[in-house]
């Protein structure tokens, strides 16, 4: 319960990774942080992708227009190699990662989400990528630094990129 009342805003397109969506906004609601969902203006739901089958469709809770960093402690992007690719391409998806990372957010990325931050031109101290870690790890590595006064946010990054 270290996060409680925390808002966190999770970022995906169509083929994210409902196996780690779902990792990730259980471990983070654990720890009782709110979670949010938006995509790119497009969406109206996002589809989820399990072991190459199509899954159950994401619902948005804010469109990504509506945005505002400010309210968030941080930015969560799920892996999944389709939506990896779509955000990646998408102007809006692009830019609200430089909001967050413009306002020192902490932008936590897994799997392949990471090469969504390079092309985003996002590579600093306040990301956390995860890759071969367990969800768990990284999560438990990622509420600590959400819990640091913003002058210590840089001392846990750990990141493979």
């Amino acid at each position: 319960m270290r996060l409680s009342g925390k808002r966190l805003l999770l970022l995906a397109a169509d083929g994210v990774d409902l196996d780690d969506y779902e990792t990730l906004r259980k471990a983070f609601e654990l720890e009782d942080a709110v979670i949010f969902v938006t995509a790119p203006s497009k969406y109206e739901a996002v589809e989820t992708i399990l072991e190459g089958k199509r899954c159950d469709d994401l619902q948005i809770d804010i469109p990504i227009e509506a945005i505002d960093p400010q309210q968030f402690e941080g930015v969560i992007i799920p892996g999944g190699q389709d939506s990896v690719d779509s955000l990646r391409r998408n102007r809006e998806a692009l830019n609200l990662i430089r909001a967050f990372h413009e306002q020192s957010k902490v932008i936590l990325a897994s799997s392949q989400a990471g090469e969504l931050l390079r092309n985003s031109g996002v590579l600093s101290r306040q990301i956390m990528v995860r890759e071969n870690e367990s969800v768990y790890d990284f999560v438990n590595h990622a509420v600590n630094v959400l819990l640091e006064p913003p002058f210590r946010l840089y001392t846990g990054y750990r990141s493979t990129i």
